[in-house]
């Protein structure tokens, strides 16, 4: 949601998807479900200018966007893991509605080897439906503080991106373009800082 009002206040069209109808009608009706400084600001701003909005429309929001973020829960399993339903339901998703080239962009924090995951799955949801249509996978993690998020978005200390090639680089925001690695490595990346968040946790909350 801060990574959506937070696109939307830089001048992008950004459509928020949710299952869940209640949700969304409170998303519409201003009532925003997380306490961070700025948010609602962005937000109202960015709804009355139609720049953002927020539907259960699946169809609708697979259809609108060239970047495809996943930015969905990754809950510990019951051995420790993250838990991937979300994660893979979402790519199975857009594999069941994609119609053109779309850039899959993983948000969420997920261990090593979760984008051929994501690919495996749309690619699975293309096959069921005969089609061939080319995607691209790429990491994206957050290094998001709570109550600083907008701060940490607006002035980043780090932008870890990881791509498998380069064919899409005009398409990247231009406050993205910088140094990147392999989708693993940005991923790793994301996944290493987690025992260190773990130990902050006390001072200062981490998405």
């Amino acid at each position: 949601m801060v990574s959506g009002a937070f696109l939307a206040e830089t001048g992008n069209h950004v459509v928020c998807v949710d299952v869940a109808d209640a949700k969304v009608d409170r998303l519409n009706n201003g009532d925003i479900p997380i306490d961070e400084p700025g948010l609602e600001a962005h937000n109202e701003r960015n709804v009355i200018v139609g720049r953002l909005e927020f539907t259960t429309d699946l169809e609708n929001a697979v259809a609108h966007g060239l970047f495809q973020f996943i930015a969905v829960g990754t809950p510990p399993d019951e051995d420790g893991s993250a838990d991937l339903q979300h994660v893979l339901a979402v790519a199975g998703t857009i594999g069941e509605r994609v119609t053109e080239y779309r850039i899959i962009v993983d948000k969420s924090t997920v261990p090593v080897g979760t984008a051929d995951k994501v690919k495996a799955e749309i690619r699975a949801a293309l096959d069921a439906r005969n089609e061939a249509i080319e995607h691209d996978v790429v990491s994206n993690p957050d290094f998001l503080k709570e109550w600083a998020a907008i701060d940490d978005l607006t002035k980043p200390d780090r932008i870890v991106s990881g791509v498998p090639v380069c064919t899409f680089e005009p398409t990247i925001p231009r406050q993205w373009r910088r140094p990147r690695g392999s989708i693993r490595a940005a991923t790793r990346t994301r996944r290493f800082s987690a025992p260190l968040m773990r130990r902050l946790r006390a001072l200062t909350h981490w998405y």
